[in-house]
């Protein structure tokens, strides 16, 4: 019985066909599909590697020029100036002074870049004489009086300048005349007076035919309270405190200040009017009308 069943198992066995050539090409190609799949994906993955160590070597170099940079502009005064000419020849200039990075202990303070001071100027080299400075927004370190055209005077009194211990009170007088409308109101009619940028506690009275506001700290604008306004004179004053340094360094005198930075008049007052340059009323370039008051 033994020998019976094995010789049917072994009939069995022949009688069984193994793969077809078919079979075994179409398993070659699957197997060679998967193989080309797990190799495109193996060369991405090579790929962002390369790509990711790239990005470290890059942010390294950033990092190594940043704190080289940081050590150049740890210099106590860092100097940024921008030029823009205008098409009458004038030169804008926007300086940028004191720069540096800060040092100190807490995250907030440590690389905080500081500007100590800007400078936004327009400075007529070669340009055009008439240059109108109606918007007033950008104007030499000299100008302190500026804005409308054709207003007829400006007077500037120094009415005291008292020091006390080491500390300045001043009053500035002013009195405009002009002819109607010229001081309507707007942005573009109006007058503006430039403080010393350290002037301090600061009380504008203007008389009850004007409004002012304050361009800056220390800027201040004047205009009619009515735009329809026609009155033709107006009178204000400007009360404010300097430190004495600021006031050697800033002010120096009435007559440095408002008429010319190198004079050495005594002048304690002067009448201005634009006819020099149109909406400039202290340039050096300009033209005082007389000494005495108007």
């Amino acid at each position: 019985m033994k020998g019976a069943d094995s010789m049917k198992l072994i009939k069995r066995l022949k009688r069984k066909k193994g793969f077809t050539l078919t079979e075994c090409l179409i398993s070659i190609l699957i197997f060679a599909l998967m193989a080309s799949i797990v190799m495109q994906i193996l060369a991405i993955a090579i790929a962002q590697y390369r790509s990711n160590d790239s990005i470290d070597k890059d942010m390294d170099t950033q990092i190594s020029d940043l704190v080289q940079e940081n050590a150049l502009v740890e210099r106590e005064t860092t100097n940024l100036v921008m030029k823009f000419v205008s098409g009458t020849g004038g030169t804008n200039n926007i300086t940028i002074n004191d720069m540096k990075i800060k040092n100190g202990s807490s995250e907030s303070v440590d690389g905080a870049l500081q500007i100590n001071k800007i400078d936004a100027t327009i400075k007529n080299n070669g340009g055009n004489s008439n240059k109108d400075k109606n918007s007033g927004g950008m104007v030499t370190d000299d100008i302190h009086i500026y804005g409308t055209k054709n207003i007829d005077s400006v007077y500037v009194a120094e009415n005291s300048a008292v020091l006390n211990g080491d500390v300045y009170s001043m009053r500035i007088d002013f009195k405009v005349s002009t002819n109607d409308s010229v001081l309507n109101g707007s942005e573009s009619k109006s007058l503006k007076v430039a403080l010393p940028t350290s002037a301090k506690n600061i009380v504008v009275t203007p008389d009850d035919k004007m409004i002012y506001n304050m361009v800056s700290g220390t800027n201040v604008r004047f205009s009619a309270k009515n735009k329809d306004d026609k009155d033709t004179s107006y009178v204000m004053h400007i009360v404010f405190t300097l430190g004495a340094e600021e006031f050697e360094k800033e002010y120096k005198s009435f007559a440095k200040y408002f008429i010319d930075p190198d004079s050495e008049l005594e002048d304690k007052s002067k009448t201005f009017d634009d006819k020099a340059m149109p909406g400039i009323y202290n340039h050096p370039a300009g033209t005082p009308i007389k000494e005495d008051n108007p």
